[in-house]
């Protein structure tokens, strides 16, 4: 799993800007709960898979597998189009293996990480670990 994650939504949002907008991000987009609550969308990016749950209460769950660093940049995405288009995403839950730290000198981050009792892996892409 790369999050799983409950955003609150100022208002419903329908299934169809849902699916344009990830299959802006490169998703191939099925939804297969069109007419029933909760609606269902699934997206695939590679061998990675995201489903989302779109509720009537103005809910919406994102479930992925795991596809590395790029899901939260992914997830990301959704939040600032969700933010455009005025729906103002509240997260309610959030859930990932992942953290970006911006480091000004490699290794900071994994030392704070330590002196707070955690184990971490690094992930270098050149701009964060």
């Amino acid at each position: 799993m790369c999050f799983l994650t409950i955003l609150k939504l100022r208002g419903s949002v329908d299934i169809e800007t849902i699916a344009r907008t990830l299959h802006k991000l490169g998703f191939e987009v099925r939804t297969l709960n069109h007419d029933f609550e909760p609606r269902i969308i699934e997206a695939r990016y590679g061998n990675a898979k995201m489903v989302l749950h779109i509720h009537k209460d103005s809910r919406l769950d994102i479930r992925t597998s795991d596809y590395g660093e790029e899901c939260i940049e992914h997830f990301l995405k959704i939040v600032k189009t969700l933010r455009k288009l005025k729906l103002h995403p509240k997260i309610m839950y959030f859930l990932s293996p992942y953290i970006y730290a911006y480091e000004d000198k490699p290794g900071k981050a994994k030392l704070f990480f330590r002196i707070l009792g955690f184990e971490v892996e690094e992930l270098y892409s050149g701009r964060c670990g």
